[in-house]
Order: structure tokens, then sequence, then C-alpha cells
């Protein structure tokens, strides 16, 4: 219908096939327009959590509810593992907290959302950064390709484009609806990320993990992502990389960091024969890094005497396990951060 051999020109007549193709685009684009707020939202970010978390980053920013006291940010063992409002709730509500973990992505997808949304919409004060050696190792391919296929995605891919086409990739993602609602989904602006799951106000997961670990004879099955990382540790890679620039980006803007090591059951490092001294080799690389940048370092592996009734698998805690562990670092953050004031004066390198 629209081919060449179709829209012959006559002199600088526009043919009528064109004129009516650009009517029909025309009036689809209006539809979408009038129809937006009716309409499934679109899917930006590639994924439903990682689009429902920006939007409702994005909603707080704009409603000038910020700044938020403390960002969470680390992959699905923080999304389902610390919850804000346990947290706040323990804390006696001395600083509101924001979950911004996203599941199955590694430092490098993290960074990225945190440059691009986090930071400027929500404006935190300190940011908690959930750590494992699943996370930062060189063999975890598995979760980079997650993060890989992020940045392939609609807005990040924009995002990262440089000159004109960074600037025609956003105008078509901003205005033009028909390029925009290629991919929708029912709900984001609601914080819905499923059928199932929907973000709290805080961009906690609801339903809540549940279920209880049950550890097998066997461990792990063999066909087991993990066993394909864990084979051997290697404290570098991507990921690694990503972590040590949000450190640095933190300490240039003298915002506190408190990394926590997220708990894990012992078959995680029974997967290889070095698993023991590949984890002393972990611990002693964070301890250099806690060394020259300064954080506060929270390794909940050995001071919360977790069992196997607060996991859901051999990583995640369930529900009863999150509430420990969210309330166990309440109190340590009133240590750390005794009142948002604090928090303000160590922001702006003790001015206010």
């Amino acid at each position: 219908m629209f081919s060449l051999e179709t829209l012959r020109l006559d002199g600088w007549r526009v043919p009528r096939g064109a004129l009516g193709a650009m009517a029909l685009v025309l009036a689809c684009e209006l539809f979408l327009h009038v129809a937006s707020p009716w309409l499934p939202d679109p899917v930006l970010w590639g994924s439903g959590e990682v689009s429902a978390k920006v939007a409702q980053a994005q909603r707080i920013g704009r409603a000038a509810r910020g700044p938020v006291d403390v960002l969470i940010l680390g992959p699905s063992h923080a999304s389902v593992g610390l919850s804000p409002a346990e947290i706040e709730t323990a804390a006696n509500r001395s600083f509101g907290v924001y979950n911004g973990a996203l599941n199955g992505r590694t430092y490098p997808a993290l960074e990225f959302v945190f440059e691009q949304v986090y930071e400027p919409m929500l404006r935190p004060r300190a940011i908690v950064l959930a750590v494992s050696p699943l996370v930062l190792n060189a063999h975890n391919l598995w979760m980079e390709r997650n993060s890989e296929q992020l940045f392939g995605a609609a807005y990040p891919s924009a995002l990262r484009a440089t000159g004109v086409a960074s600037i025609w990739q956003r105008f078509l993602l901003d205005h033009v609806y028909l390029y925009r609602y290629r991919h929708t989904q029912a709900g984001l602006r609601d914080g819905r990320i499923d059928g199932r799951r929907r973000l709290d106000a805080h961009g906690f997961t609801q339903p809540a993990a549940t279920g209880t670990y049950r550890r097998q004879p066997e461990g792990l099955p063999a066909d087991h992502p993990y066993r394909r990382i864990m084979h051997a540790y290697d404290f570098s890679g991507p990921s690694v990389e990503a972590f040590i620039r949000l450190l640095h980006h933190a300490r240039e803007r003298r915002l506190p960091v408190v990394v926590v090591n997220m708990p894990f059951r012992a078959e995680m490092l029974e997967i290889s024969p070095t698993g023991a001294e590949d984890y002393a080799r972990y611990l002693e690389a964070m301890e250099q890094l806690r060394h020259e940048y300064g954080f506060s370092f929270l390794d909940y592996q050995t001071r919360v005497p977790f069992d196997d009734a607060d996991f859901r698998d051999v990583d995640h805690l369930n529900e009863a396990g999150a509430r420990r562990l969210s309330r166990q670092l309440a109190s340590d953050l009133l240590a750390v951060l005794p009142r948002p004031a604090a928090v303000v004066t160590a922001a702006s390198g003790g001015r206010e």
C-alpha cells in the first residue's frame, strides 16, 4: 500500500496515498494523546518492576515529597529483604526510607538508575548498599545479562545515546505516543509490577516473600545458576567497578554510605571446594574498600543469627526474616544517622 511504486510523484503534488497515510497516523497519535490517562502504562525501562519504581520515584520527585533520608540500593536480596515500613516503624519515624533495589540487576544497572532517576528525583541524604559475594563476583554473567537487558530498553537506551540520536530518541519517547506505547502494562502508575505483586509507598514489593527454606542433602540442584557463578570467586568485573564508582560518587557528595552484607545459607559457599576461602577474600576486599571510602559495614551474615525458618531460598529472606533484618537495620541506622539533621549536615559538608 505504501510502497514507492504506488506513491509516484506527479510534479510537486503530494501523492494522495501519502496524505492518507499521514492523516491516519496523526489521527492515531491524537487518539493516544487524548486516551493516555485510561490506557495501560508504557513500559519504558525493560520490565514491570523497574518501570514501576522509576514511575514511583518520578511521582515522589514531582510532588516535592523529598528528599528521602535513606535510599536502599541492591538486587533482589534487598528488594524482598529490607522493608522501609518496618525500618521506619522500628526507628520511631526518625527518618524516611525508600527501597530502590532492582530484582535480578547488578550494580551497573543500579548505578545507572541511581544517577538518572533516584538521585535527581529522591535526592537521598544517605545510601544503603546491599552486597553479597554472589553480586560482587566476576563470574556472575547470569545477572550481568539482566543488567544489559535494562540498558537495551527504550528509555535507558535513549539516555545512554549521545548527540542527536539521544535527543531524537527522547523526543519520540516523551512526545510521540505511537512510539511510546509499543509495550504497555496496566497499573505501573499505581506501582503494580504484575497481576500478583505491587509496590508499597516506599518501593517495597507486596506481597512479601513467603515460604520456608529446606536444606537438601545434595545441595542446590545441578542446574541452579548459582553453581556456575560460585564455582570460584573473583572480586572484579562490571558489578564491582560500578559499586566502587557509587562509593566514589557518594564520597564526592559527602553522602553517608552504609554497606549491608546480606545473609545467606551455607549451601551457597559449599558449591565450591574453596568457598570458605573465597568468602574470606571477599570480606578482605570489602574491608579494604571500607578503609579507603570510610563507609559503615554491617555484616548480617554473622551478626544476626538467621536460620532456615527466616529464608525463602538459599539467599532470599522470607517475610519473617525480612522483618527481623529490617528492624536490626533500623537500630543500626539510628547509630549511624541519629537524626535527619545530622544527615543533612554530613551531606552538605558541615555547612549547616
